[in-house]
């Protein structure tokens, strides 16, 4: 089922149930111990179809800017490529990664989209993380 924006389900007999936030273990013990008040040893099946609270952005001198779903390991050449690859007057050397960490803290990271083409392959590129954020300025 899809959760609401609200973060809510609804189910029969037990209603509305808070589940944003919840890692699948934690959703599975929760519809449990609910219809646990109507059957005797419930057993509850989950399997996520598809995670859309995974997201990352990317905005600037990209011909698609927006949010882009974040269900598998994806770099930030991934990520430029499903934005329709750069602009023509993009910024190539200083394409910035925003990242917040869960304390507070910001991190940038500058990349370099011409090192690509150094023969150094993809092992250096950045990996990214929900929430993270990709500026790609004009030069």
């Amino acid at each position: 089922m899809v959760v609401r924006p609200d973060g809510k389900i609804w189910r029969h007999l037990i209603d509305e149930v808070q589940v944003s936030g919840l890692t699948p273990r934690e959703l599975k013990e929760a519809l449990t111990a609910a219809y646990g008040k109507f059957f005797k040893e419930p057993t509850v099946l989950l399997n996520a179809k598809e995670i859309n609270s995974r997201k990352v952005g990317i905005t600037g001198s990209v011909h698609k800017s927006g949010e882009y779903a974040l269900n598998e390991e994806m770099h930030i050449v991934q990520l430029i490529t499903k934005a329709g690859g750069l602009q023509e007057y993009a910024d190539k050397k200083n394409i910035r990664l925003v990242r917040r960490h869960p304390d507070g803290r910001v991190e940038t990271i500058i990349f370099d989209y011409n090192k690509l083409f150094e023969g150094k392959g993809v092992d250096h590129l950045p990996l990214l993380q929900p929430g993270d954020q990709v500026v790609v300025n004009e030069r």
